[in-house]
């Protein structure tokens, strides 16, 4: 393996996207643009094969009337759910500041849910910060720290993102090196 190689493959097991399923070997993808006159694609199902087996799907629409859950995962045992988006972007709308009490902390009906043999469990969300990678991203600009996301943590994304562009155009599988 070259120093390359290994970096790759160092940066695909630390990446965030990757943790829950592992590294992805496969990808498939189905765009369309569905408004009559669309110049672009507004609607996309993605799947992907993780190096485990496990297939993870997306499913993304700028068209679709209703909505279903944020984010699903879906088990042999369980199921986990989280309705609706991050609640920060419409505290700042409602003129609530970062550092203001309650803060990032989501209310429990927006928490996940993990629903299983035993019932439902209402799962607490992490409290939100974006206001902590822009202070980063402004210490690393301005003091020459850290940025605040390693750029090459994004080599697996963009690897995935590049392999549904050919497999939109050539409507087959892509296999990941």
């Amino acid at each position: 393996m070259t120093g390359h190689d290994e970096r790759r493959a160092a940066v695909r097991e630390r990446h965030p996207a990757v943790q829950a399923f592992g590294s992805v070997r496969e990808v498939y993808t189905e765009p369309a643009a569905r408004r009559p006159g669309a110049v672009v694609d507004d609607d996309a199902f993605v799947s992907m094969t993780h190096v485990n087996g496990v297939v993870s799907q997306l499913w993304a629409s700028a068209v679709a009337h209703g909505s279903g859950p944020r984010f699903r995962v879906l088990g042999d045992r369980a199921c986990f759910t989280i309705e609706g988006m991050d609640g920060q972007e419409d505290a700042l709308a409602a003129g609530v500041l970062p550092g203001s009490p309650g803060w990032g902390v989501a209310p429990e009906e927006t928490w996940g849910r993990l629903s299983g043999p035993g019932g439902v469990t209402a799962v607490p969300t992490e409290p939100g910060s974006y206001e902590v990678f822009y202070q980063r991203l402004r210490t690393a600009l301005r003091e020459g720290g850290p940025l605040p996301v390693d750029p090459h943590s994004t080599v697996p994304a963009l690897e995935v993102i590049d392999a549904a562009v050919r497999s939109a155009r050539s409507r087959e599988v892509i296999a990941l090196s």
